[in-house]
């Protein structure tokens, strides 16, 4: 894997599991 391929995928997983992570603490709070 290039260091640029990692420079593209890295922040796609970021958001990705930044989004799951905001969608289980939103559920405990309900």
């Amino acid at each position: 894997m290039s260091l640029l391929h990692l420079l593209l995928i890295t922040p796609i997983l970021f958001s990705w599991y930044a989004q799951f992570r905001v969608q289980n603490i939103l559920q405990q709070y309900r």
